[in-house]
């Protein structure tokens, strides 16, 4: 088996890892007019990285092998099991991603139709809809592992912000780093777009600014059917 050909999606999914982070490297995804496989490659790789990371045991492990006095009060110490390892059958069981998946092609939706619309009242060339799809998939391939990595950060913090004052500082600080990480994919999901559907810099505000109504919009319909469902369905009943 060759270890090198093994490996190179892995090193290539990397490397795109870094050009992402520079906004480098994504021009050549531009008005591809198609689907690109680099692309899905790159993001079924971040799925199995997210996966892994948000599934993983924790190192350092919060189990009766480790010292805990440095993050939980002695009288919680001894009530800590000892960690378990990984169900195999359950590790692939995580809604959390295909919420996340449908999120944003729920964007890329939006996006596209907010630029449909004003390309109407002011005409410029956008590309189609699969190039829309491919600054979705873009995105994803970085934001899956980021999101597990912000959900594994946010569990450390919930153990140790209640230990002492200087931990609840640190919890502060992990918080305000957790809600910036969280808002920077959007910034980049809309800056992807830009690049791949080569859409100049005056053009790209109103589309954005019409794209997060749009979102608003689907999600007060989505939460006023989910209310009257849950008024006809009791959980009770």
């Amino acid at each position: 088996m060759d270890l090198e050909k093994l490996f190179n999606p892995v090193a290539e999914y990397f490397d795109f890892l870094v050009d992402f982070v520079k906004l480098d490297g994504i021009s050549r995804f531009s008005r591809l007019g198609s689907v690109s496989p680099k692309l899905v490659s790159f993001v079924i790789l971040g799925m199995i990285f997210g996966i892994v990371i948000k599934k993983a045991k924790t190192i350092p492990s919060f189990s009766q092998d480790v010292k805990l006095s440095n993050f939980m009060k002695p009288t919680e110490i001894g009530q800590q099991q000892p960690s378990q390892s990984v169900d195999m059958p359950k590790l692939w069981d995580n809604p959390d991603l295909f919420i996340l998946l449908l999120l944003q092609i729920n964007g890329a939706l939006s996006f596209h139709l907010s630029l449909v619309i004003i390309s109407i009242f002011r005409p410029f060339e956008f590309g189609n809809f699969k190039d829309s799809l491919n600054a979705t998939l873009a995105v994803s391939a970085i934001q899956y592992p980021l999101t597990a990595v912000l959900h594994r950060l946010l569990t450390f913090t919930v153990k140790i912000q209640n230990y002492d004052k200087k931990t609840r500082i640190i919890a502060v600080f992990i918080y305000i780093f957790y809600f910036a990480m969280s808002i920077i994919p959007a910034y980049y999901f809309y800056k992807v777009m830009q690049i791949i559907h080569q859409i100049p810099p005056g053009y790209l505000l109103a589309p954005s600014l019409l794209s997060v109504a749009i979102i608003l919009i689907i999600f007060l319909i989505a939460y006023y059917f989910i209310r009257v469902w849950q008024k006809m369905h009791p959980l009770n009943s």
